[in-house]
């Protein structure tokens, strides 16, 4: 018969050590019970106590702020809200840059003439200033994120969440969480501890499923999707682990227009662009050299001239550099799923 269901009791799950169907069973279900906690308990506590201060995204403080709640002598919180803007999207700038320096070559050999662009030793050479200009206008027109403040709860007391875990949550459906009493904030304190012991519990479970894969498939790091079925007695799941990579924008970009430093040393890290605009001035050239921080990699992909008073470079240079720089800051990695092949329900 059906019943009125008043509570949620979630117990803190074991540590999950061995591949057992029951280890596997409460692997899964922690997925479900953890996001029960974070939204019933956790997102409405928070909500409650930012509510308690002035800020918002249409009032946000000038720099980052830190506010002390103290709901007991051993219980206490601390709210930092960061003020947001929106900012640079590196990536697409990158794709921009890329598509962009493409299409100007394109032009040159479909004899189009371009703002920027003259002819250099049979080749196209482009205007050092005009790529700075370009990559410094889609910085300010490609933006993401929002205006805003972005806040955190930190909790300052009590000091160690690893003591005094609690086996059990309780959920009390219809309490509002968001009230900020005693009562509530030592359950969202309790509530932290169960979801930071539970993770790292189950946690052992998924290391497992990845060692036992990586023996099946002969590496740790696959390059390219590879499955792996595990069959226990009346489940069998698909662990799936996708070859990926993640390409930093931000550094390709940084390695064309990173400012100069004020002091030079031989370690100096600064942007090709920049370096190139230093041969209009012979002296600050020579320092360069002497430090090796123009290679004669720099000079065979660039061979900066000067023409009227402005540095051109390779086109052609820039495009095979943007290619280096890609490679270099694209880190291979993968992720992983797991899937419910198959059931079997026992008679």
């Amino acid at each position: 018969m059906a019943q009125l269901l008043t509570q949620l009791e979630i117990e803190l799950p074991p540590e999950l050590n061995t591949l057992t169907e029951r280890n596997l069973l409460r692997f899964l279900s922690w997925g479900d019970e953890s996001k029960q906690i974070e939204r019933r308990i956790c997102e409405e506590f928070k909500t409650g106590v930012f509510s308690t201060l002035p800020y918002s995204d249409t009032n946000r403080p000038p720099e980052r702020k830190k506010d002390s709640i103290k709901i007991s002598e051993d219980l206490e919180f601390i709210v930092t809200t960061t003020p947001q803007k929106k900012i640079s999207s590196y990536k697409e700038v990158g794709v921009e840059f890329d598509n962009y320096l493409k299409f100007l070559l394109d032009q040159y050999q479909k004899q189009i003439s371009r703002e920027g662009i003259i002819t250099i030793e049979n080749e196209p050479y482009i205007l050092v200033d005009e790529i700075m200009k370009k990559i410094n206008e889609d910085l300010q027109n490609f933006l993401i994120g929002k205006e805003g403040i972005l806040q955190s709860l930190g909790i300052i007391k009590p000091e160690d969440l690893t003591k005094e875990i609690p086996r059990l949550i309780v959920i009390v459906l219809g309490r509002n969480y968001s009230a900020v009493t005693e009562y509530n904030s030592r359950t969202y304190v309790d509530a932290q501890k169960v979801l930071i012991e539970g993770e790292r519990r189950v946690s052992l479970f998924e290391r497992l499923l990845y060692e036992d894969a990586c023996k099946v498939i002969g590496t740790d790091k696959p390059k390219e999707t590879v499955e792996v079925l595990f069959p226990f007695e009346n489940i069998t799941i698909l662990y799936q682990m996708i070859s990926t990579s993640r390409t930093s924008y931000g550094d390709i970009i940084n390695a064309f227009i990173k400012e100069k430093p004020e002091v030079l040393k031989t370690n100096s890290v600064f942007g090709d662009l920049v370096k190139a605009q230093i041969y209009k001035n012979e002296e600050e050239k020579n320092k360069l050299q002497q430090k090796g921080l123009l290679d004669e990699e720099f000079e065979i992909y660039y061979k900066p001239r000067i023409r009227s008073g402005d540095i051109y470079i390779r086109l052609n240079g820039v495009i095979r550099r943007l290619e280096v720089y890609k490679k270099k800051y694209t880190i291979p990695s993968f992720e992983k799923n797991i899937f419910i092949k198959s059931t079997r329900i026992s008679s």
